[in-house]
């Protein structure tokens, strides 16, 4: 018995039963267990406290730069049922129900403002289920078996480049190091010394239709000042250079390539950025190429693709890309966008500028579904915390009628590997998906 109503009789010795704390009132309550056993009767009383848990949550810090906020929506209404600010990374967040509340799904909406920026975001989560906990990160990392691998790049040392005066086409990129300040030719490199074991520099020059004819690259192992020859660098041999063809809606397109040097980098995410080009099909034609490097032997393609009505895909693929277009069909009325066709989840962004040209203030709502083949319009009826609204209207931006004020736009995402622990209430680490698809098209603008 629960509060003296019998919940369940049964002639088993053991049994589980379970109850949903939102069919009772917060505060203590007894449960009650009366056994018969040979015409004996006992009865066995113990208290506990029912909280209805509404979210749990990690993740979120304010700063001297950073306001971080978590509200509470109900996703029938939007009418706002709980705000807090996040204090820190490491604490966990709890709302808890009020006794009057109704158990429907909520949205959990992150709000990141910027004291000392212009750009501002709220994150919101849509059909989420009460009594959702979120993972932490060390959580999710733990679910897939992905290592956490935090670069510190502590070290640095200088190259120099004789031999060309062009100094603004030099790229070394990747988690592990970076361009630290630099003038040219001399050119500083941060990295982490106990992730690195090479420097990946590369050249090219984006003004040149042929890109791979001066496209030079350079494998540095030595982590010491240096002073390099331009005409020293390597060139892709003809074997090597590798095409795609372009989709005939494509009207301009964008190739980058990502270098792993085995599958542990891979998994982890301990990527060489090695290539990137910009192409426009009405002057270089519906083929795209781009160099296969021996010294890389996993190659990820990301490759972005402008279509002439308006959408863009996003192709990040290991292997040979296969850019076909997604048969996805999309519609829209005043309350809801009805997506057709197989994908992973869904995000409706809107983003509100500053109506003065003149200024770059910006706060961008991101709106993620998950496994919802319609997507109800959440931003109209969303009650916005006061905190919130005034911080936004001081800056310019206002949010007081949401339906008319933003640039709306969809992204839909297909994966090859759909893993999302505890739904997509993290984000992804490292290459745990697979190859991604990321489809995006504007709304009514």
């Amino acid at each position: 018995m629960i509060n003296d109503v019998e919940l369940i009789s049964t002639n088993d010795k053991d049994f589980e039963f379970e109850i949903n704390p939102f069919d009772y009132p917060n505060g203590n309550t007894k449960l009650t267990v009366k056994s018969e056993a040979s015409g004996k009767e006992s009865v066995k009383n113990e208290e506990f406290e029912i909280k209805k848990l509404l979210f749990r949550s990690f993740g979120g810090l304010s700063s001297a730069s950073t306001d971080s906020y978590l509200a509470i929506n109900l996703q029938s209404t939007g009418e706002l049922v709980a705000f807090k600010k996040i204090v820190t990374y490491e604490d966990p967040i709890f709302f808890h129900a009020e006794d009057n509340f109704i158990e429907e799904n909520i949205i959990v909406t992150q709000y990141v403002l910027g004291t000392n920026s212009t750009f501002h975001t709220a994150r919101m989560y849509g059909h989420v289920e009460p009594g959702t906990e979120l993972m932490d990160t060390p959580q999710v990392a733990n679910a897939l078996g992905v290592d956490l691998i935090a670069t510190n790049k502590s070290s640095n040392f200088d190259i120099t480049v004789e031999g060309t005066i062009n100094s603004g086409l030099f790229k070394s990129l990747g988690r592990n190091y970076s361009f630290a300040n630099s003038a040219f030719p001399v050119l500083g490199v941060n990295y982490d010394p106990g992730l690195s074991s090479d420097i990946f520099l590369y050249y090219f020059d984006q003004s040149n239709e042929e890109i791979l004819n001066n496209y030079r690259y350079l494998s540095i192992k030595d982590f010491f000042d240096q002073t390099i020859q331009f005409d020293e660098m390597s060139s892709p041999e003809v074997e090597d250079v590798l095409t795609v063809e372009l989709p005939m809606e494509v009207e301009r397109a964008t190739i980058g390539l990502f270098g792993f040097a085995n599958e542990d980098e891979y998994r982890e995410d301990m990527f060489r950025s090695v290539f990137l080009n910009d192409i426009e099909t009405a002057i270089s034609g519906f083929t795209a190429s781009y160099p296969d490097l021996p010294e890389y032997p996993i190659m990820v393609k990301s490759i972005g693709l402008e279509l002439s009505n308006g959408n863009t895909l996003r192709f990040e693929q290991r292997g040979t890309p296969d850019l076909t277009i997604p048969n996805l069909t999309v519609q829209q009325n005043d309350t809801e966008i009805a997506i057709t066709g197989e994908y992973d989840f869904s995000e409706l962004n809107m983003e509100i500028s500053h109506p003065d040209p003149g200024s770059n203030q910006v706060f961008r709502m991101i709106y993620r579904n998950a496994s919802q083949n319609t997507i109800d319009m959440p931003f109209g009826q969303l009650e916005i915390p006061e905190e919130i609204v005034s911080f936004l209207n001081q800056r310019g931006l206002e949010v007081g009628s949401l339906n008319d004020s933003g640039h709306l736009e969809l992204h839909i995402y297909d994966y090859e590997n759909n893993v999302f622990p505890n739904d997509v209430f993290h984000f992804t680490l490292r290459r745990e998906y697979g190859d991604m698809v990321q489809w995006t098209m504007p709304i009514n603008n």
